[in-house]
């Protein structure tokens, strides 16, 4: 399956039913994110894998929620690799990981114009 960065319909849809309060959610969902971004690249920092997959989690399903699904594709491949190497730490590739989470920085800086374009 390919991923849109920003999936039209999933975005108006959730914005008809919120309506003034969409651009509020956008603004939480750029501060929320960067926020958890920064708890990702620190728990991969710190080999804090429960933290990762936490974050991760939440990160997606903000994501998801607001259309950008992309980045809602690279949260759900890190909450995996998290999950993966709470069970196995033996099986944790960091290069591949690191190389998400930076896809990750970038595809959200691309999803956050968007989404502020998209609000007005």
């Amino acid at each position: 399956m390919e991923y849109q960065t920003f999936n039209e319909s999933v975005y108006f849809t959730l914005a008809e039913i919120m309506g003034d309060l969409m651009s509020e959610l956008v603004n939480t969902f750029s501060q929320e994110g960067a926020s958890q971004v920064e708890q990702m690249q620190l728990a991969f920092a710190t080999g804090d894998h429960q933290a990762l997959m936490v974050a991760a989690h939440t990160f997606k399903s903000s994501a998801n929620t607001l259309g950008v699904e992309k980045l809602g594709e690279y949260s759900r491949q890190i909450e995996q690799i998290a999950i993966d190497a709470m069970d196995n730490p033996d099986t944790l590739d960091k290069t591949v990981l690191g190389g998400l989470l930076n896809q990750e920085v970038d595809e959200f800086s691309i999803a956050i114009q968007y989404l502020q374009k998209a609000v007005g």
